[in-house]
């Protein structure tokens, strides 16, 4: 698995690189040039020779923050972002099934729809269709939002168990190796590491889990690029 993703992720490293290159070669030519031709002239002169270089510098820097920043296709089962580049927030998808379907703006601090129970009865996840590739306009009811412990019991290192468990209290599972970030679990080359979780803490936050076993209460309004979802079913 390790292997399959490191040759997938190979071209942006090596466009990376050559951006790197690209930046270097022209930033140094630039201030080479400035100084032997533009030297002591006007600010006009200056930004000529300076600002292509600022520019690429900066598009770099962007590229190591915000890797994705072009990539707008997202789907069920990572991170769904909206038309408005926001994301679905725990309440947004407890309350997907309250008619009509579909995700609505958060109502305030504490979501009135989105009380206990809810997840289960109206949760995004419930309205998938049996294959997992489509949402429908009617509960199949085969899939759910996982709970906090069966999660950690999934996290991985190179492709098997890490071995966690957690004790329903601690800020993080113990486990009898580091997880990591790797598929089938994780996407590595996407942004979330926080996956929500169908366990309530208190009345306005709900827990969620990172890849390295912290578990974590997130307000249930609250919603980042960071933080995801995956939905599960029991197997047949």
């Amino acid at each position: 698995m390790a292997s399959r993703h490191t040759l997938r992720s190979l071209p942006g490293h090596l466009a990376f690189l050559l951006a790197i290159l690209t930046a270097t070669a022209i930033s140094v030519t630039a201030v080479f040039s400035f100084f032997y031709e533009g030297w002591g002239q006007s600010v006009t002169t200056a930004a000529a020779y300076l600002a292509p270089p600022v520019l690429l510098v900066g598009i770099c820097v962007v590229a190591v923050h915000r890797p994705r920043a072009g990539g707008l296709v997202q789907g069920p089962g990572w991170n769904w972002r909206q038309a408005d580049g926001t994301y679905p927030s725990w309440s947004m998808l407890a309350t997907y099934g309250v008619s009509p379907a579909g995700l609505k703006p958060n109502t305030g601090p504490s979501d009135p729809d989105a009380g206990d129970g809810s997840m289960e009865r109206t949760g995004l996840c419930g309205y998938l269709s049996e294959d997992g590739t489509s949402l429908l306009p009617e509960a199949t009811s085969a899939w759910r939002l996982p709970t906090a412990d069966e999660v950690v019991r999934s996290l991985t290192r190179g492709g098997t168990s890490a071995g966690c468990t957690w004790d329903g209290r601690s800020p993080h599972a113990t486990c009898e190796r580091p997880p990591d970030k790797e598929t089938p679990l994780w996407a590595p080359d996407q942004a979330p590491i926080y996956y929500l979780t169908s366990d309530r803490a208190g009345a306005d936050h709900a827990l969620g889990v990172n890849y390295t076993g912290g578990i974590t209460a997130h307000r249930t309004v609250s919603a980042s690029e960071g933080v995801g979802y995956r939905c599960v079913k029991a197997p047949k």
